[in-house]
């Protein structure tokens, strides 16, 4: 006896009209297998283990190569769980800041509410937007699902880079990249500001940066807090009026004329992140001892 859902089973001898929804999504099944089985050429999906169902729910139709960002399965267990065991499908969406590591490179075009095959974890041919051509991993693009995005860490492992003469775009390449298991980004950045949150605790403006040969700054095209969210500071994370603070430093012990100082413009940090707030605002950490300053007596 099946579950109660578009994908419910009937016994023997019982009247049934088949829902649309089941419908479609057998058909949709059946042309997947009818392609991944007819060809066993790279890149066709039909030998590919790290390959999975995807549908595209991005509300238009995609093309080969195309990321989405992984989202909600669409057969959940809780109406049906012999289909969600028989045939593990995947959502997917136009990606945004949440989808960090849950990138999914289109192996096949898809039209849209459709199901095909897409890489999640393998090798695959996919555009990456380089931010800069030192660049060895990648992540989802925020700004487009035409392409991932290059930076100093990511799951995506470039392993061929297009050269800049050879293509189309000169911030979009062509690469053969190891796509792995997502996690928390790293990213190394410039701390460009700060404002007091509470006592001895900042919340941190930031940029993105590449090492230019003689310092840590700020790149073009690069993130920034003014579009993905401020920083802080995980030495401060307890910090209070009073007594030993993260860095160490009994402030009591501190002359009046000296105060616990937020981390200054310039200093190069590795952020982690992102990570999402309740109200979905996304937040990076840092890990950077404070210092003390003030005038002596």
């Amino acid at each position: 006896m099946g579950v109660d859902g578009p994908l419910s089973k009937v016994t023997r001898g019982q009247p049934f009209a088949m829902p649309a929804a089941a419908y479609n999504a057998f058909v949709d099944a059946a042309e997947a297998h009818r392609r991944a089985g007819s060809s066993g050429s790279p890149g066709s999906g039909a030998a590919a283990p790290a390959s999975v169902w995807l549908r595209n729910d991005s509300a238009e139709d995609r093309g080969r190569f195309e990321v989405l960002g992984v989202d909600a399965a669409p057969i959940l267990p809780s109406l049906n769980l012999t289909e969600f065991q028989r045939w593990p499908v995947l959502g997917g969406v136009a990606p945004t800041l949440a989808h960090a590591g849950l990138a999914a490179v289109l192996l096949e075009p898809i039209r849209a509410g459709r199901v095909g095959r897409a890489m999640v974890a393998g090798v695959t041919a996919c555009r990456v937007r380089m931010i800069d051509d030192r660049d060895r991993c990648a992540d989802i693009d925020e700004t487009s699902p035409q392409t991932l995005r290059s930076g100093l860490d990511g799951p995506a492992r470039l392993l061929w880079v297009q050269p800049p003469p050879d293509r189309e775009e000169p911030d979009t390449a062509w690469t053969i990249a190891l796509l792995g298991p997502g996690g928390a980004r790293l990213m190394r950045a410039v701390i460009t500001g700060s404002s007091s949150l509470s006592t001895n605790r900042w919340q941190y403006e930031w940029a993105e940066a590449r090492w230019d040969g003689s310092k840590w700054s700020g790149v073009a095209g690069g993130y920034s807090h003014a579009s993905w969210g401020y920083a802080f500071n995980g030495v401060e994370s307890g910090n209070t009026g009073s007594g030993v603070q993260g860095s160490g430093i009994d402030v009591g012990n501190l002359p009046a004329t000296f105060a616990h100082k937020p981390v200054g413009p310039g200093a190069a940090v590795w952020l982690r992140g992102p990570e999402l707030g309740p109200d979905g605002t996304p937040a990076w950490t840092f890990d950077f001892a404070n210092n003390v300053d003030g005038s002596c007596p």
